[in-house]
């Protein structure tokens, strides 16, 4: 595995990250006790610090805690209550998912990616269809950030989703979509420079390491197991 140390940030491996999203996810419809969702939501804090993401470390504890103390509001309306205590559980579910696929995507690297896809044997496939698709992402967030600003500054603002909806999505979309069209071209090419479709051996810069906080991780997963079954 591949563990990157730089003086800023610590990173767990690709794979563990990997493991860490698919595990959470397969495990969505367990009922932890919450404690051990209190402990999640700290060391997935952790995590986002680690990679100097503090704005979403606080954004995630102070979620939990509004998601956690509504549905133990007083009940003043039975049907309202009940509605607004639901979607806070299963919002509150959803949480450690969606917010480790953000920390994989966040912080994990292309070449790393790459290398840790090619050392647990990912087809081909496979393999570039998915690095293609996780550059795309973030790209095409950039490109909507960019497209709103500029509509900003031409007067366009969110007002007009209410007042002229059609107008407004057409302004947005049209833009995004050349966008997009190009992008995804652009992404194909680089991957085809790279030379991702060629067979054969290659060297990657990586330095391939099983580091302890990786191991940390693991035994973490199969300690929630054995409490959940337990």
């Amino acid at each position: 595995m591949v563990m990157i140390l730089n003086r800023d940030r610590i990173e767990l491996a690709t794979e563990t990250k990997f493991i860490l999203v698919i595990f959470f996810v397969i495990t969505l419809t367990t009922k932890f006790p919450f404690y051990l969702e209190i402990i999640n939501i700290v060391l997935v804090s952790i995590l986002f610090l680690c990679i100097n993401n503090r704005k979403r470390a606080i954004k995630l504890i102070l979620s939990f805690a509004i998601l956690s103390i509504i549905p133990n509001l007083p009940i003043y309306k039975i049907d309202t209550m009940q509605v607004l205590a639901t979607w806070s559980l299963i919002i509150r579910r959803l949480l450690i998912p969606f917010n480790l696929g953000y920390y994989f995507l966040y912080s994990t690297k292309v070449s790393s990616l790459l290398a840790s896809m090619e050392r647990i044997r990912i087809p081909k496939i496979i393999r570039i269809p998915f690095l293609v698709m996780f550059r795309y992402t973030p790209i095409i967030k950039n490109e909507f950030k960019h497209i709103s600003e500029a509509m900003k500054l031409r007067g366009i603002g969110k007002n007009m989703v209410f007042s002229n909806p059609l107008l407004y999505m057409e302004y947005l979309i049209i833009p995004i979509l050349f966008s997009a069209t190009n992008i995804g071209e652009d992404l194909s090419q680089a991957a085809f420079s790279k030379g991702l479709s060629i067979d054969g051996k290659k060297y990657r810069c990586s330095l391939i390491l099983f580091s302890y906080l990786d191991i940390l991780a693991i035994l973490y997963i199969f300690l929630l197991l054995y409490i959940v079954r337990g």
